[in-house]
């Protein structure tokens, strides 16, 4: 029997990345990893997750002190880049293309100003599994047979089949690492309904697939300079679902298909076959790609109702968390997955450093898994009714847009300063913190009935560069430097100040030509909605003056519409 300070269930991103941070912040801590799997990780591992954005890419590169490695077996990442539907999409330069595009991407390509990667996991997993500190022990082919929880101060002990012969190890504390088994959320009895119940697949080619490659349209080739989109996650979107297409720094290309079963049933795509007729449908020139190399088909999962959800992590005193797909799981959609390991592993490791040298952490892990589900929610809210968005020219660019403002301009601020999950310093901001859950919670509803209405104008851009939308290139620039405290809280207050303005001025876009819109002096946006009918009772368009804000931020939001207001937009707001 070995006695370890943390037992960790599982060897995998989470797990590993865990034990990383912790010996990085708390050397000589004494960490034991239990992985199922029989060998060390595979440098060709199939696993979701490759795209990662500013807050995972931060972490990785400082915290993790990644950065050789993720700089040398990793390829930089061009952001996320969307394409809308039009027509058949048979022709991809006919589609608006929303990412980033001139004047802020580096020549050559060296990544954009705030480091992302797409990651070959498999490869990622196997340094950090060969990289393990002194103070770390992996044993593979470990299976967890039971978890005994400690009663009060006493320790809590692993039992595990390591290649048929069983192994009890203790722990202080055991953080469940180990995937969609869910052993603690099983055996505490934490799982929670969701509200997401989306469909997912996907498959690695061994070959690249660039999209640059898909058109010889002049214009299309040059609006971006070097053929560089295929470094992007790029997001081929339609109505209910869409496509990712991720490189890897193989040489493979990652590819998925998730769909709301509401739109596109399951059964149409749940098999490499079947998947390619639906390609053929919906994404012809993604299909005609993958057909062309089905020769060189990795491998192919799938996935059903994939979001997850738990009461909460962590144990506080109790000495046990959760963390990765274990606990909480979202949607891939703006791939967030490894931003809310950060997220997670983050806190616990606050919360082990602080109780293992001697501090009560009760009171302090409730408020801190308290500020940890308000953000799970809100990204909760931003999937919830998402996929009927995702085909619509007008709406889903505006959504895209906030959606970004509110990620880089509140949830990545506080993630990249240390501070998402820290009650001390959010208890004084509560107020605000539950501002920006209201405006969540009003706009992201408004987005599908914007795309529910029958008078979608055709698009009028070909392309949106999300920097030149200046509010974004903003609050995105603000990222660079750490800050903290006082100037911290400032610099949010100001940027919900923004995305309320951003709320008020895709309001009045949206209802564009609509009389008593135009006539409002103020749009309250916590009170947004489609629906006519309770625009007085609610006090929606009793809001605060905000004009003048509006006329000085109109020009930076100019490129950010990509239609025309019709000549019936006066109706609109009647059709709810």
């Amino acid at each position: 029997m070995n006695s370890y300070d943390v037992v960790v269930l599982g060897g995998g991103l989470a797990g590993l990345t865990l034990a990383r941070q912790l010996s990085l912040e708390r050397p000589g801590t004494r960490i034991f990893l239990a992985e199922a799997s029989s060998a060390s990780p595979r440098e060709a591992a199939h696993k979701i997750g490759e795209s990662s954005v500013e807050i995972a890419g931060r972490w990785f590169h400082d915290v993790l002190k990644l950065d050789v490695h993720l700089e040398k077996e990793h390829l930089p990442k061009l952001g996320l880049r969307f394409f809308l539907p039009r027509g058949d999409n048979s022709e991809i330069a006919q589609r608006l293309e929303f990412g980033p595009l001139r004047n802020k991407v580096p020549t050559p390509f060296e990544g954009l100003l705030l480091p992302s990667y797409q990651l070959d996991r498999g490869r990622l997993e196997k340094h950090l599994a060969e990289n393990l500190p002194a103070d770390c022990e992996l044993q593979v082919g470990a299976r967890v047979v039971d978890v005994e929880l400690g009663d009060g101060d006493a320790d809590h002990r692993v039992i595990l089949d390591v290649d048929g012969e069983r192994r009890t190890v203790e722990g202080r504390w055991v953080i469940d690492a180990a995937g969609r088994p869910g052993i603690l959320k099983k055996k505490l009895e934490l799982a929670l309904p969701t509200r997401i119940h989306i469909n997912s697949v996907w498959f690695r080619l061994d070959t690249r697939i660039k999209v640059d490659d898909w058109s010889d349209d002049p214009d299309w080739k040059g609006r971006i300079g070097d053929p560089i989109r295929w470094h992007s996650t790029v997001h081929l979107l339609g109505k209910g679902y869409w496509c990712w297409i991720i490189p890897l720094a193989g040489g493979q290309t990652s590819v998925g298909v998730v769909a709301d079963p509401r739109f596109h049933a399951f059964t149409e795509f749940h098999r490499f076959p079947v998947m390619m007729d639906w390609l053929d449908r919906h994404e012809p020139q993604l299909g005609a790609a993958v057909r062309a190399a089905a020769d060189k088909q990795l491998d192919f999962l799938a996935l059903t109702d994939y979001a997850e959800n738990a009461a909460t992590v962590t144990g506080g005193d109790a000495r046990w968390g959760i963390t990765g797909d274990a606990g909480l799981f979202a949607d891939p959609f703006y791939s967030p997955g490894s931003d809310f390991v950060c997220a997670v592993n983050s806190m616990h490791i606050d919360l082990i450093r602080r109780q293992l040298d001697g501090e009560e952490i009760g009171a302090r892990s409730e408020r801190a898994n308290y500020y940890l589900k308000i953000i799970y929610d809100q990204f909760i809210e931003v999937y919830r009714e998402a996929y009927p968005v995702m085909g619509d020219v007008e709406a889903m660019p505006a959504k895209i847009a906030f959606d970004n403002a509110f990620y880089w301009g509140w949830v990545a601020l506080l993630a990249m300063n240390g501070r998402l999950t820290d009650p001390d310093f959010l208890d004084p901001i509560h107020d605000e913190i539950m501002r920006s859950v209201s405006l969540m919670c009003r706009m992201q509803p408004f987005f599908t009935e914007w795309a529910a209405r029958d008078d979608a104008p055709p698009a009028v851009l070909e392309s949106i560069d999300l920097f030149d939308v200046k509010l974004l290139w903003s609050v995105y620039t603000v990222l660079v430097r750490p800050i903290d405290g006082d100037v911290l809280r400032k610099r949010l207050s100001q940027n919900l100040d923004r995305l309320e303005l951003l709320a008020e001025a895709i309001f009045r876009k949206a209802l564009a030509g609509d009389p008593e819109v135009e006539a409002a002096v103020g749009i309250d946006v916590h009170k947004i909605g489609w629906d006519r009918s309770k625009w007085e009772a609610d006090g929606l368009l009793q809001g605060p003056d905000r004009r003048q804000a509006l006329r000085a931020e109109a020009p930076g939001l100019a490129a950010l519409w990509a239609t025309e207001p019709t000549a019936d937009a006066a109706s609109r707001g009647a059709q709810a």
